[in-house]
């Protein structure tokens, strides 16, 4: 048998299997800036730079880094919040221009999180937010 184009016998086409894709996680140099699913599925972390406080609220209002589309957390009592060197921290404590690093699960709007761990860098006086 030819084949149409070539004027060369046709071969029988025989599938060939792959090995399934597999995916490793790679550890980032620094943390994620976007919302990003962890292992579990439900919780998501966030990492971004500290707008304002509101303690009465309860919120966080946060610039995301590199396009996340959180923009505030949500804190409970049950939210536990911390330094970067592991020292407790209250909400109260956290200033404009410091850096967090949020882990909980998004509100019904996918805006907010509702934090169960927040871990805060603080700002060195004279740097640049987010830098």
């Amino acid at each position: 048998m030819l084949a149409a184009c070539g004027g060369s016998p046709a071969r029988t086409a025989t599938p060939t299997t792959r090995p399934p894709a597999t995916q490793t996680r790679a550890a980032p140099a620094m943390p994620s800036a976007e919302a990003t699913a962890s292992p579990d599925g439900g919780e998501v972390e966030v990492t971004g730079i500290v707008g304002s406080v509101i303690v009465r609220n309860n919120v966080i209002s946060v610039r995301p880094l590199e396009g996340a589309s959180v923009t505030k957390v949500l804190v409970d009592g049950t939210t536990v919040i911390r330094r970067s060197d592991g020292g407790a921290l209250s909400l109260a404590e956290i200033r404009a221009s410091d850096r967090i690093l949020a882990r909980g699960v998004l509100d019904g709007r996918g805006d907010g999180l509702l934090a169960r761990e927040i871990t805060v860098q603080t700002a060195v006086p004279g740097a640049q937010p987010g830098g």
